[in-house]
């Protein structure tokens, strides 16, 4: 704040030492050298601060949430990934207005001077999305997959699709179509059925196990829940590997299906 003071004139600090940032916002979009002169007082204090906090962090992953990543290019070469935290521009837009009491045309002028979005996710190791509650509700039941799909995915979706067929059928009261129901349940049988699935899901739910078998006493997971997960994937998996290959032509055929979790903090 004395560099500011000093640097900008002391009409731009608060009666109560603060800075007063609608004033600053004003200038710096209406003055590149302004803004450049901010830049040059922040940015190196916010590294070091940056820096400082990296040392003292521990755990298995260390982030930067870094607003300007892409325009300040230095930062790039400082980590090993990079997480884009994206949504629609309309989305952009409004969250910026309500945070900031701005105007559409003061958010779109900012945005202007910013990178834009296909920028940002052209420089993505990874995504995350962040949509609005109507548009997660409009994406509710579209998936996206990376193209091509291995055998994995093409047999997972297959999956999807046939449990899905399974419960509309079975829930309709026609017998034709409890018929069809019949019929998908075999399918599905005949599917599970194959050694390399039931090998992948083994390997990934162990996988899976094991990495959230490490958040056990963790202060920031829900243990009771923890466990709970615990306990499901370790079922399936005793039941998985009490599966043959194919069911024997004898008995009915049997279905086994598995839960798989993404292994992240939850409160």
């Amino acid at each position: 704040m004395p560099l500011i003071a000093e640097h900008f004139g002391p009409t731009f600090i608060a009666p109560d030492g603060s800075l007063k940032r609608r004033k600053m916002r004003a200038t710096i979009f209406s003055d590149e050298h302004a803004k450049l002169r901010l830049e040059a007082i922040l940015h190196p204090l916010i590294r070091l601060e940056c820096e400082a906090a990296a040392r003292a962090a521990s755990g298995q992953y260390l982030m930067f949430v870094v607003p300007l990543l892409i325009e300040s290019s230095s930062w790039q070469d400082r980590v090993d990934r990079i997480l884009v935290v994206d949504c629609s521009p309309a989305t952009q837009i409004k969250r910026v207005m309500q945070r900031n009491g701005l105007t559409r045309e003061q958010v779109q002028a900012i945005i202007a001077r910013q990178a834009n979005r296909a920028t940002r996710l052209a420089h993505a190791d990874d995504t995350a999305s962040s949509f609005s509650t109507h548009e997660y509700q409009a994406l509710s039941l579209t998936l996206l997959y990376e193209y091509p799909f291995n055998e994995r995915i093409r047999t997972l979706l297959r999956f999807e699709d046939l449990f899905d067929r399974f419960t509309f059928f079975l829930s309709r009261e026609d017998a034709k179509e409890h018929h069809i129901a019949l019929m998908t349940l075999f399918e599905i049988a005949d599917v599970a059925g194959r050694a390399d699935l039931k090998s992948d899901l083994s390997k990934e739910l162990e996988r899976q196990r094991q990495t959230l078998i490490s958040y056990r006493d963790n202060p920031g997971i829900d243990q009771t829940t923890l466990e709970t997960v615990l306990v499901e994937i370790t079922q399936t998996l005793a039941q998985l590997n009490q599966m043959h290959a194919k069911s024997p032509k004898s008995s009915p055929p049997k279905v086994a299906t598995s839960k798989c979790y993404l292994a992240a903090p939850a409160n």
